[in-house]
């Protein structure tokens, strides 16, 4: 085990990082969010940045009324000089208002907290964020904090650090963001020249998540997002993303109402939280929470997995004896 690192700064008295966060139609939401950051410690002393993205131009009156009524959510805040509204009057769409809000700000600040609207926060979130930006602050290795943590049984150490990121309730560095790469076409030959055309399994999470997939789809526009590419960055410069053991956030969009979000009750339903303490970490990736990480995504982003490869061998082995493809009919019930 590499030997871990002692830093001298006193967490006691910390730097506060900006709080950048991404709101559009979902009131419920916003509110539930809102009122769970307002009763974090730090939160009346540090900068908040808001940016709340505009109405389609096909946007029916139903729509125009809840981005009104997002917005009118931050209206008690006009007086406060530590919150600032960036209110846009077109879509910008959720990739482009994301990416250009935190390069803004985090050019400005050297660091940020990035929030959106259907999370659910511990109390403890911000001084868990806080504490992390700035004891990894000059620490290049480390590129990002995270403030989830899927669930696990696993026996973990209060934080530890990965590969790949979680980006509901999140923070980074300038240093670390400079190294943000948004062209997935260049992404995927950068990747593949420095670690080889099998680089997508362990950027994958030994297999259990579609990153390379995703990136992919992103390549050839079929898919528009950012966050694949913040985590296929990372990896190609062998970053490191710190968690916590047990999640400070809950995401409350799984319910059917985001644009880019299905219905799962798994994560409205999470405990989470109430703090955690934040000290030096050896620098290498926890071979528990990788497991941990990739049991998650096995048993709920591919109920069907087994399905899957059953399905493939009995389309492809054409050359099976009957009796072998008559099990693997029977086996599963996606078969006619």
């Amino acid at each position: 085990m590499p030997p871990i690192t002692h830093y001298s700064i006193d967490l006691s008295s910390p730097s506060l990082a900006p709080i950048c966060i991404f709101v559009y139609n979902r009131p419920q939401h916003t509110e539930k969010m809102l009122r769970s950051l307002i009763n974090n410690q730090h939160f009346e002393e540090s900068e908040v940045f808001v940016f709340a993205d505009g109405p389609k131009e096909n946007a029916t009156e139903a729509d125009i009324a809840k981005i009104r009524e997002v917005r009118k959510l931050f209206e008690q805040f006009s007086n406060k000089t530590n919150v600032k509204l960036r209110f846009s009057e077109k879509n910008r769409g959720l990739t482009t208002s994301i990416v250009s809000g935190i390069t803004e700000i985090i050019n400005r600040y050297g660091k940020i907290i990035v929030i959106e609207d259907d999370l659910e926060l511990s109390p403890g979130f911000l001084k868990y964020m806080n504490d992390a930006l700035n004891l990894y602050e000059n620490e290049d290795r480390v590129m990002h904090v995270g403030g989830y943590m899927v669930p696990h049984n696993k026996n973990l150490p209060e934080t530890f650090f990965l590969r790949a990121p979680t980006i509901w309730g999140w923070g980074t560095w300038k240093r670390a963001w400079d190294k943000f790469e948004i062209d997935a076409v260049v992404l995927l030959k950068n990747l593949e020249q420095k670690f080889g055309k099998n680089f997508s399994y362990e950027l994958d999470v030994n297999g259990t998540y579609s990153y390379t997939k995703q990136l992919k789809d992103i390549a050839s526009g079929k898919l528009d997002t950012w966050d694949i590419q913040w985590t296929a960055s990372i990896y190609l410069y062998s970053g490191l993303c710190l968690h916590p053991n047990n999640s400070l956030s809950r995401n409350n969009g799984f319910d059917g109402s985001g644009v880019h979000c299905g219905n799962v009750e798994l994560f409205s339903k999470q405990k989470i939280a109430l703090n955690i303490s934040i000290y030096a970490q050896p620098f290498y990736v926890n071979k528990k929470a990788i497991r941990a990480f990739s049991n998650h995504f096995r048993k709920n982003y591919h109920p069907k997995m087994k399905d899957l490869v059953i399905k493939k061998l009995y389309r492809c082995y054409s050359c099976l004896p009957t009796k072998v493809k008559i099990s693997l009919k029977r086996s599963i019930h996606i078969f006619k």
